[in-house]
């Protein structure tokens, strides 16, 4: 199984770099459940994978009230060929009590997406554990959460607590599931060799994805991160050495309409 960084997209416009990007690399998109009718309308036409979340970090309070039938609809409204469940930072035994009650209603229901069942935990047997209960419940598909740390004075979970815990956890879960696993929110691409290693499907990743210098017009703010994007690939990984930006984005695709235009041009990866 080849790694696959997945791109965290939520904005129309930025649908126009990330096809330019899947042109040239095979990647996946990611999503939540409060995109807009707009982007989930264009979304469901690019041929990849898409995974969707319950928008958890954006709406924390709103999130904890929705039902599990409210987001599997949300979820299959957006076309997505996944969605993931709604898990608890860090609680090995709510997350398990939440993947219960989501596969028992992904069940019930004719879905045409795969359900994400997460593994959370606060040590590496918490997360085996969590895999292994996971398991029994039925999921096939099994990402591990809980690696990123908030950043102080920011909303925002933007950076892995620690590579070597990362490995850890990795390690141990091998150990008891062979099968399809992705890990949430800790896409950079000089952790690619590490991802390889323990042949994880994917791992997803906005603040570093999608940057390029502030005050830049439309079009060549796209371009810049359509070119930033191929060129830290090439640069993190041998397998990406000899990648060629060859891609020439066509005069003909459609651009965003000006209230669209809500890029932030300051993203910058902070890693």
């Amino acid at each position: 199984m080849k790694f696959k960084p997945f791109v965290v997209i939520d904005r129309p416009n930025l649908l126009i770099p990330a096809s330019w990007i899947h042109r040239e690399v095979p990647i996946g998109f990611m999503s939540h459940t409060y995109a807009s009718e707009n982007f989930a309308k264009d979304w469901h036409q690019l041929d990849c994978d898409k995974i969707c979340d319950s928008g958890v970090f954006l709406k924390s309070n709103y999130q904890r009230n929705l039902t599990y039938s409210q987001l599997m609809a949300r979820y299959e409204a957006m076309s997505c060929d996944y969605g993931i469940i709604l898990d608890v930072l860090g609680d090995k035994d709510a997350t398990i009590q939440s993947a219960e009650k989501g596969m028992s209603v992904y069940k019930q229901g004719d879905y045409t997406f795969q359900l994400i069942g997460v593994a959370q935990g606060k040590t590496s047997a918490e997360y085996v554990d969590c895999v292994k209960q996971l398991v029994n419940l039925g999921f096939d598909h099994i990402a591990i959460g809980g690696l990123l740390q908030k950043v102080e004075n920011t909303a925002r979970y933007v950076r892995v607590k620690s590579e070597d815990r990362m490995r850890e956890i990795f390690d141990e879960v091998r150990k008891v599931w062979t099968g399809w696993l992705f890990s949430l929110g800790t896409y950079h691409p000089r952790r690619i060799a590490i991802f390889e290693d323990y042949d994880i499907y994917g791992s997803d990743s906005k603040r570093w994805a999608f940057r390029c210098e502030a005050g830049l017009e439309t079009s060549e703010r796209h371009r810049q991160v359509y070119t930033n994007f191929l060129k830290d690939l090439r640069k993190y990984h041998k397998s990406f050495e000899d990648l060629e930006l060859h891609h020439k984005p066509s005069e003909n695709l459609e651009e965003p309409s000006e209230q669209l235009l809500l890029f932030d041009g300051k993203i910058n990866g902070q890693f």
